[in-house]
């Protein structure tokens, strides 16, 4: 059996070391596409990179989690059902994510591009990442590589809590 040459072995260390920025840059070019379909409202773009059964159950958990006593059972079983399927497939949309953007006091008329992304975003894993709240804070968008395209599977909804 041959033995590796050094420089061959230098070359496989440094494609291992690469790995982790390489799978920041692949996800930072799909969310930087994203970012372009919301502010564009562009629908198949968005659509295109949105895991809408992941995003839905996500969101369903967090609204369902968010509301207490009576009205959180009701609310839980309006989730469960077609009902509510449909009443979260509304908030899956660019518009939507356009509003957010711009609550969240990031200028929405500027997409980061993907080299900007790619410095921020937090890689949990070969094909899931994340785009953090400030660096190194909660995860607020969680993308999964799917095939060969890196879909919104999660988001962090903020301010679901009741009085």
């Amino acid at each position: 059996m041959a033995r590796p040459t050094p420089a061959l072995s230098a070359l496989a260390a440094l494609a291992l070391c690469a790995c982790g920025v390489d799978v920041k840059m692949d996800a930072a070019q799909d969310v930087h596409a994203f970012f372009k379909a919301v502010q564009a409202d562009d629908r198949a773009g968005f659509q295109r990179h949105v895991d809408r059964a992941a995003l839905r159950s996500n969101l369903k958990s967090q609204l369902g989690g968010a509301v207490a006593g009576e009205q959180g059972a009701m609310l839980g079983a309006i989730l469960s059902g077609s009902a509510g399927d449909r009443m979260v497939d509304q908030m899956i949309t660019p518009e939507t994510f356009r509003i957010a953007w711009r609550q969240s006091g990031v200028s929405p008329d500027k997409v980061p591009s993907a080299a900007e992304l790619a410095v921020v975003l937090k890689k949990l894993g070969d094909t899931r990442t994340c785009l953090p709240q400030g660096r190194g804070g909660d995860c607020v968008m969680t993308f999964e590589k799917q095939g060969e395209v890196w879909r919104l599977v999660e988001i962090r909804a903020t301010g679901l809590q009741t009085k």
